[in-house]
Formats: structure tokens, sequence, C-alpha cells
């Protein structure tokens, strides 16, 4: 547990510990999707209304940060701008520690200062608090080795997306470029082509790795594997995108013979 990783797809609710008032139409509590990979986190906030409608929204602009310290780490963000009422500035945290590797406990704070509103202005300051518990609804999952042609599929070696990354840039024998927002890494001392897929793209974070080998008697085979932390649909379909981007290799390979 001490090394467990916080990547993937978390859903959940957190129960209101103090309420402002300032939503009279709300329930008190949220439900949450948050996404964690690659360094980078992805909020989306599910507000329900007494009236039983739901607002779900993108806490997009935000520039939220990840740190983690064994079983604990913490999504926090620190903004300001202007708007109706004049400057804020705001202070998002939520603090998790793992209860087990596919549950966490999440202490969610939201702090406000309407810069500009005199303090007996209601919503001048403002602050909410919530606790509850989160689910990871989607791991890292190890795509399918797969190989055309003849010889073994290969394996992967990296627990995240993340980690495959960091540890090819920290290699000095390999070329990194980018095409389209992809990541191509490419290690020609293996024979080896690694795709990492866009923050915009479906399956993110995902990286495919490929291995062009031949063996002693002419037969090529180009082997696939790799690590995908979006949903299983969109892990699926990159791979299927990516099993036809192969017969194409293997077939102008095998054309040149």
């Amino acid at each position: 547990m001490s090394s467990a990783s916080f990547d993937g797809k978390w859903s959940g609710a957190t129960k209101c510990i103090y309420d402002p008032g300032l939503w009279p139409d709300d329930v008190c509590g949220t439900t949450w999707v948050i996404e964690i990979g690659a360094g980078k986190v992805k909020v989306q906030q599910i507000i329900h209304g007494k009236d039983g409608k739901e607002t779900k929204t993108n806490i997009d602009g935000r520039n939220f940060q990840f740190r983690q310290l064994e079983t604990n780490a913490v999504i926090s963000s620190l903004d300001s701008g202007n708007d109706e009422d004049g400057h804020w500035v705001e202070t998002w945290d939520f603090a998790m520690t793992l209860k087990d590797p596919d549950h966490m406990m999440v202490h969610w704070t939201r702090i406000v200062n309407n810069v500009d509103l005199a303090l007996d202005k209601k919503g001048s300051k403002f602050s909410i608090v919530e606790m509850g518990e989160l689910t990871r609804s989607s791991q890292p999952v190890a795509l399918k080795s797969e190989s055309t042609g003849t010889g073994e599929a290969a394996t992967f070696d990296y627990p995240t997306v993340a980690a495959a990354l960091a540890a090819l840039k920290a290699r000095s024998d390999v070329s990194i470029s980018g095409n389209g927002g992809w990541t191509i890494v490419d290690d020609k001392t293996n024979h080896a082509v690694w795709s990492f897929t866009p923050s915009n793209y479906p399956a993110y974070p995902a990286v495919v790795k490929r291995v062009l080998v031949q063996d002693a008697g002419g037969n090529v085979s180009l082997r696939m594997t790799g690590l995908c932390q979006a949903d299983k649909a969109s892990c699926d379909k990159l791979m299927e995108d990516f099993r036809a981007m192969n017969e194409r290799v293997r077939q102008g390979v095998q054309s040149k013979h």
C-alpha cells in the first residue's frame, strides 16, 4: 500500500460538514469524478438540486497540482480572477488517503475571498467543507499483448503511463518527438516505438509499444503491448486502431521481401 498509485478514474460523493448557506436550492453534498494520471488532474463536480435535478460542471481553468507521499495525496489549486463582484481569490483542496487500492477517503475544502465585497455583504468571504469516499473505477490496465506474424508477444514493464514516459525521458539513447499531440519515443536500439496518447484523446493516459523483430528464418513480427488508464471502451478502441496500423506495417515490410 505504501507505494500504491492514485492513477485512474475515481468517483463518489462527499457529505456536507460546513455549508455557508449561499445556495439554498441545492443539497449540501457533492458527487465527484476525478481523473488522475501522468501528473495531471481532471475534476468533474455534480451538484444535486433539492428539486432532483443535477448540474455537472467540468472544473476547467484551474491549475490543479497533485502531490503524493506513500498512502496520502493532495490535489490543490490556488486561483484568482474578476467577476461582477470584483476581484476574487479561491482555494480548492482535496486531501486524500487510500483505505485500500480502490477506495480512498477524501476531505474537500473550498475557500473564497471576494476581495472587493464589503465584509457585511453575503458571500464576501466563505468556505465549504465536505468529506466522503471515492472508488477507483479505472485502474491502469495492461493492454493485451499481441503479435502480428510469428514470435512471442511482448510484456509491459511499467506500472503507470507516467512511469513509462519518465523512464524513457531519462534515457539518452532514444529520440522523443511530437506528432499531433502524441508523444512518440523512438528506441532504435531495441527496434521499438512508443506512442503516448494526447491529453484530449479518449484513451488518455495510455501508451502503446510496438517492436519490429525478425527471426532466423526471415519471418517478420510486429509485437505490441501497452498500458491504458482510461475506460475500457476507449482502451479497446485504441488497440483496435493500432492493430489496423500494425497490419499495414506488416504488409509493407513483407512486400519488400
